[in-house]
């Protein structure tokens, strides 16, 4: 079983989702009530899409992500996706950034295409659950003009397993980086990339 399919389970019955708990102490229903208190529901504006020119919107991509929108757009990722801009000095004078992002194009994402995302059933976790994150420490939201509208009970259980699996998805990710950096030894005076596939050294 993978580790997705380990920290969140498909459940068809309530009774089911009563007891429904994933590792690290997080609670789908607690979640979805936190989500039906906020109240959400998109209003289709793609203000999410376009880019306000600040590098906050910048949206990360785990290799998971990126091969699912490899093997949709049939591009390769570099096509798409540029390394995530921030970096964290790694020691030796190298200095490193964990991932990637979608690219900008004309102040807007690569895929939206002015009425919509071109990627829709293949969008990364932060653009499915926008405006909500996830942490262990629990759900939060970020400004969006579809916040405070009415959401339904089913709705909010949606996003909520969508929360739990991007938590899932994001701690494997994290781990598998971990081990990357156990294995290997980082060139010196370098910028790199590194994911759970390896390290690449950025040029340029």
């Amino acid at each position: 079983m993978s580790m997705v399919a380990g920290c969140t389970k498909t459940l068809t019955g309530s009774a089911a989702m009563k007891h429904e708990r994933v590792r690290g102490g997080v609670d789908v229903l607690q979640i979805a009530g936190y989500l039906e208190r906020t109240g959400f529901s998109c209003r289709g504006c793609g203000s999410c899409c376009r880019d306000d020119g600040e590098e906050r919107w910048a949206v990360f991509l785990s290799d998971l992500e990126l091969r699912r929108i490899e093997a949709a757009v049939t591009q390769p990722r570099e096509s798409f996706a540029t390394p995530y801009h921030e970096t964290v000095p790694l020691g030796r004078g190298t200095e490193g950034t964990f991932g990637w992002s979608l690219r900008r194009k004309d102040g807007h994402c690569c895929f939206y295409n002015g009425n919509g995302c071109s990627i829709y059933h293949f969008r990364p976790w932060i653009c499915r659950t926008y405006p909500f994150s996830i942490s262990y420490e629990g759900p939060s939201c970020d400004l969006c003009p579809g916040t405070g509208r009415r959401m339904t009970r089913g709705s909010a259980l949606t996003l909520a397993f969508g929360l739990v699996r991007r938590l899932c998805e994001e701690d494997a990710e994290a781990n598998a980086i971990r081990e990357v950096l156990n294995m290997i030894t980082l060139p010196d005076n370098s910028r790199v990339l590194i994911d759970s596939t390896g390290v690449r050294v950025l040029h340029g």
